[in-house]
């Protein structure tokens, strides 16, 4: 696997949305997901997703299985250099190389497994998906710039069932789907590696995708930062798009970072209190990549 595939040896990547932004963590109420991340806001719009049976579903794609889709989506991309995808081998291989298939084995299909199966799932939803990002941004003499940019993660797809009964993609047939042009783009020009032994460690160890968001997030800001930043808590609970309230988002933000330093442990980051021993935010310094030149190449 790791021979022809040979990006998937040490990288997989994800384009800049998705880092200074997340996915849900959980299935949200509603078809429309929204985050901030400082003058930036992030939104995801539901698409329609037909099942084999006929029924129509919709929802913001959430949890651990479609970030394992996504990345799978943005590498397999980036490996090819081409935005027309193959579900089969590659997709069932990247899944094994995540530690994503439990037990159970594979079906005649090839795509038996509870993960698999949760996986696909979240990957129609993403195929279906709508993004867009809009900023304000004032200049000296306090004119504001308004600027708006959005796309549908896939231009086309065709999915293969044996049968309408099915919960897994016929494997003898080629499935495929092709990325937007604007996805594809994005993940080119601006695709950041994510250390994929660090990413997979997390994901078969911890139930947590805050956990998998705080990783690469680290990995991407520390490594280019300039200075110090000083995130408050409030402004990372507008990023990371915790469904909680504040005082469990810390709880459970801070049990994060733990996982995630102990894969990057480079990183300078370290909790920020104020005179009366209050805890504030983070303090974050820049570090040595958690992704060496050479896997970067």
């Amino acid at each position: 696997f790791a021979g022809p595939l040979g990006v998937y040896a040490g990288n997989a990547y994800l384009p800049w949305e998705f880092i200074h932004f997340n996915l849900p963590y959980r299935r949200p109420a509603e078809p429309v997901w929204t985050r901030e991340n400082s003058n930036l806001t992030f939104e995801v719009v539901a698409g329609r997703v037909r099942q084999p049976d006929g029924s129509i579903d919709r929802f913001v794609p959430y949890g651990k299985h479609a970030r394992a889709a996504l990345l799978w989506m943005c590498t397999e991309a980036k490996r090819t250099n081409d935005p027309h995808l193959t579900l089969g081998s590659s997709y069932s291989g990247f899944l094994r190389k995540l530690g994503m298939q439990t037990a159970g084995g594979p079906s005649r299909s090839g795509y038996g497994t509870t993960a698999l199966r949760g996986t696909l799932a979240q990957l129609r939803a993403l195929f279906a998906a709508t993004i867009s990002v809009s900023s304000d941004n004032e200049d000296p003499d306090g004119r504001l710039q308004l600027r708006d940019f959005g796309y549908r993660l896939a231009s086309s797809s065709e999915l293969w069932f044996s049968h309408r009964e099915a919960t897994d993609v016929d494997g003898l047939l080629p499935s495929t789907v092709t990325l937007s042009s604007e996805l594809f783009g994005s993940i080119l020009e601006h695709g950041m590696p994510v250390n994929l032994d660090g990413w997979r460690a997390i994901q078969a160890t911890s139930k947590s995708p805050l956990a998998l968001d705080v990783y690469v997030w680290l990995c991407a800001r520390l490594h280019n930062l300039r200075g110090v930043a000083r995130p408050t808590w409030d402004q990372l609970q507008a990023q990371f798009g915790s469904q909680t309230t504040r005082k469990e988002f810390v709880r459970l933000f801070k049990s994060a970072l733990d996982i995630a330093v102990k894969q990057y442990p480079e990183a300078r980051v370290s909790e920020r209190l104020d005179g009366h021993g209050r805890s504030l935010g983070l303090e974050l310094r820049q570090s040595p990549p958690a992704v060496t030149p050479r896997d970067s190449r």
